[in-house]
């Protein structure tokens, strides 16, 4: 019985190599493989490595799939202190930052959800921090408790951005993160939540799981997952983060919603009684597919792809390839295939976060049509007896090979313990494109820090200067400038853009990156912290109905002056229609104030000098019928308009560049066995061939 697809409206990650979903896509669009040697501040890996399998204490295993910098994170965006981030473990930092960037990539406000129903929903299957914190009994204290604890994983990220929906933290071990999608789809369609946060999460931090896995002889020696291979031997560890944003589609299309993709239908099972715990089961694969074919009212042949859990053991492959053919080869005509592929060679396996590494990989698929190499498969292991079957290995990068109407793939992902996941995807309905309106728009920017802000100019610039020209991209520019506003946090430093086209964006904030330094931020035109009182100065001119039009708009887009003066007897003819219409335009008084020292004035014509040197903001001089240029005035001035009343009819962009986190090292009080290498921040400019870069 199939329900209601669900749509994905933003994805947030960190995966080996990859930032981001752009740059997550673009790694596997080049065929990268992102594995590396274990970096020293994980481990020393020339102590514990030995070529003996069996040597207590040791592994053979040297190599992983890790994020750069993965235990770092801005506690300060979150507001969490130093004492309590030196005992949080970092997966919670990592949880906290991609599911901003999912909400940011979606274009939903994180700090607009506050007291909504929204539900997070988090895999994972790591203790490391825990074993590494308690391993000095004087690191331990009840900010230690919620430091370590699976369920605060979740509960942190509720607990920030003030969501009372379920919050559920899973460990299924390599099936937890796709188990986690799977339960937040139920968690919608029951209503028990109208938004859900949903992902899975996996850092490695110390070796101890390494030594396991080695003396279990199931991880490769040469540090590479060689999916359907012959030459398959085992797979290499990964970590990373992945969160989606899930929405009933039913929702997302009536809210105006830019959506990724959708997901059709998805199921759990256990294998039951197999050879072993750990032993995969190729009759519980098949069920665990039809099933979830069968909740999504999908056909097995109407399936393009799959993206399979495979990670590279040659038993394990032959069980799901067999499973795979079983489930999806009925009904196809001569000649239809459908291809198979695995995410694992380009950044090892996750584990706990696993599955939604292989689902953010399908769904950013079934977007684009392309389907992208996967790595290391020759030769093809021959017991897969692939000829005589309708299944494809993705050996090379190709376009989405039918049925093409709509695109359609599965995603699996299998546990040791025997819990498995699957979860069908589909491409998003088509939206269609209004005509752009025409003027000028407001692009508002803002970060926690000047430094964030140039960093975030710097990516808005290279957005711009990519969307190009023409009537999709003033569509798209004016959609973008709407997003921005009403699908970001805006904090205390701020930048206002008032552009006609993303070209004059993008060299208006070139100009300020230009006139901006990463050493002293303060020398950027960025708004001083604090809300400011608002003045609006009208003085001569014959603009009497202009002014006072241009008055009435400002308040409908929540721009309320605090004082209303006239300086002449033209523009005391203003301000006496708006002291007529007092209630209408909501302002408080209608002369200035004494003090001026805190007060943007807002000129509507010549501005006195001695109000110009009184005032400690800048005066913006307001032209007749300039309601962006106000608008933007007012942002720096503290105002957060209302969005929709300045952007009528405009929807959300998805994928507009993500907040710059300023990532920091809160853990050094461990003691490693080398000395931990804490290097400062990399700047913006050593990332700008990477885009968008976070």
């Amino acid at each position: 019985m199939s329900r209601e697809p669900i749509a994905v409206l933003g994805i947030g990650c960190r995966f080996p190599q990859a930032d981001g979903p752009a740059q997550f896509w673009r790694m596997l669009y080049e065929e990268v493989d992102a594995i590396t040697e274990v970096p020293p501040d994980r481990w020393n890996v020339d102590e514990l490595w030995s070529e003996d399998a069996s040597r207590p204490g040791h592994t053979y295993a040297r190599w992983g799939g890790f994020v750069e910098r993965g235990d770092w994170f801005d506690a300060g965006v979150f507001g969490i202190g130093s004492a309590e981030a030196e005992r949080m473990d970092p997966q919670q930092g990592m949880v906290l930052e991609c599911a901003w960037q999912a909400l940011e990539y979606a274009g939903i406000a994180p700090d607009s959800l506050r007291d909504s129903s929204t539900g997070v929903f988090v895999g994972l299957s790591n203790c490391d921090f825990d074993r590494k914190l308690c391993s000095d009994l004087r690191n331990l204290d009840l900010r230690a408790g919620t430091g370590t604890s699976y369920s605060i994983v979740a509960n942190r990220l509720s607990y920030a951005l003030g969501l009372c929906g379920p919050s559920i933290a899973v460990d299924l071990a390599c099936s937890a993160s796709l188990s986690a999608v799977h339960l937040a789809c139920q968690s919608l369609w029951l209503a028990e939540c109208g938004l859900a946060l949903a992902g899975g999460v996996h850092l490695i931090l110390s070796p101890e799981k390494t030594v396991t896995f080695s003396r279990g002889k199931v991880l490769a020696r040469d540090g590479r997952c060689k999916s359907f291979s012959s030459e398959a031997d085992g797979y290499v560890r990964g970590e990373g983060c992945g969160m989606l944003v899930l929405k009933r589609l039913a929702d997302a299309q009536r809210d105006g919603d830019r959506i990724v993709a959708v997901i059709r239908g998805s199921a759990l099972n256990h294998n039951g009684p197999s050879n072993g715990l750990s032993a995969p089961m190729g009759r519980a694969q098949r069920r665990l597919i039809e099933r979830a074919l069968a909740t999504s009212g999908v056909l097995p042949r109407e399936l393009g792809y799959v993206e399979a859990h495979s990670p590279g053991s040659t038993l394990g492959d032959i069980i799901e390839i067999n499973a795979l053919k079983a489930a999806l080869g009925e009904g196809r005509a001569a000649g239809e295939r459908y291809v198979v592929g695995s995410v694992k060679p380009n950044i090892g396996h996750l584990e706990g976060a696993a599955g939604v590494a292989s689902l953010i990989k399908a769904l950013l698929i079934v977007r684009e049509g392309w389907i992208p190499k996967t790595l290391h498969t020759h030769p093809h292991n021959p017991a897969l007896q692939l000829e005589s079957s309708a299944l494809r290995i993705a050996c090379r990068s190709q376009i989405w090979p039918g049925p093409a109407n709509p695109r359609r793939a599965a995603v699996t992902s299998l546990s040791f313990g025997g819990a498995n996941a699957c979860v069908v995807v589909e491409e998003a309905p088509a939206l269609p494109w209004s005509a752009p309106a025409s003027g000028p728009k407001l692009l508002a920017l803002s970060a926690a820090t000047g430094a964030a802000l140039v960093m975030l100019a710097e990516r808005y610039a290279r957005y711009c200067t990519e969307l190009g020209t023409g009537a999709n991209a003033c569509e798209r520019f004016a959609n973008t400038c709407f997003t921005a506003g009403v699908g970001r946090k805006h904090f205390a430093c701020r930048l206002a853009v008032v552009a006609h086209d993303p070209r004059e964006a993008a060299q208006a904030l070139n100009d300020f990156v230009r006139n901006s330094t990463r050493d002293d931020p303060g020398a950027a035109p960025i708004a001083p912290r604090g809300k400011r009182t608002m003045a609006f100065v009208f003085a001569g001119g014959d603009a009497f109905a202009e002014s006072m039009s241009l008055l009435v708009q400002l308040n409908r887009c929540g721009i309320h002056a605090d004082f209303i003066y006239g300086t002449d007897a033209a523009g005391e003819r203003v301000a006496e229609a708006a002291r007529a219409r007092h209630a209408a335009l909501r302002t408080a008084h209608c002369a200035p104030p004494g003090d001026l020292s805190r007060t943007a004035i807002f000129g509507f014509g010549a501005v006195p000098q001695a109000m110009r040197e009184a005032s400690a903001s800048a005066v913006a001089l307001i032209e007749p019928g300039g309601l962006m240029r106000a608008a933007a005035a007012a942002y720096l001035a503290g105002v957060v308009p209302q969005w929709g009343a300045l952007f009528p009819g405009h929807s959300r962009e998805t994928g507009l560049p993500l907040y710059p986190f300023e990532r920091q090292c809160h853990w050094r009080h461990f003691e490693y066995p080398i000395e931990r290498t804490v290097a400062p921040v990399r700047a913006a400019a050593d990332w700008s061939d990477r885009e968008p870069v976070q």
